[in-house]
């Protein structure tokens, strides 16, 4: 049997327009319609809120609200690393939340990926474990 795994799904609500599913159930059913058996995914509004972290806990509660949703959709952080309190945001994505990755948005967070906070957040997720996914855009500019 061959798996598909999509590593870049959001879920939430996107700022600029609505999204043809944006819920864990939705999302669910658009998996089981592109015969997709897991799912690594950040909280969209992650992109946008000051907070990431914020968006992080939401996500956490919407897929717990979900029986056995954990098994197929796995959580992703959406962390700012020049927001304060990043690393600790990042430690508690992993023991709390059960974050399985970290995605980072550096073109919607202003810095660049090489930079001094990025490098370290980035090093912390790698040494955890955790695949970090770097997007390059979200929409078409």
């Amino acid at each position: 049997m061959n798996l598909c795994v999509d590593i870049n799904a959001d879920i939430g609500p996107w700022a600029f327009r609505r999204l043809p599913q944006y819920s864990v159930r939705g999302v669910l059913e658009m998996m089981d319609q592109w015969g997709i058996h897991r799912a690594l995914a950040g909280p969209v509004q992650g992109i946008t809120y000051r907070n990431c972290h914020a968006a992080n806990q939401e996500l956490a509660e919407e897929l717990d609200a979900v029986p056995g949703v954990r098994e197929r959709i796995l959580p992703a952080a959406v962390l700012n690393p020049r927001y304060p309190g990043a690393l600790d945001d990042l430690s508690a994505c992993i023991t709390s939340l059960g974050c399985r990755a970290l995605k980072l948005y550096p073109n919607y967070h202003g810095y660049r990926a090489w930079e001094s906070e990025c490098v370290e957040l980035c090093r912390a997720a790698t040494d955890a474990g955790l695949p970090v996914l770097l997007v390059v855009r979200v929409e078409d500019e």
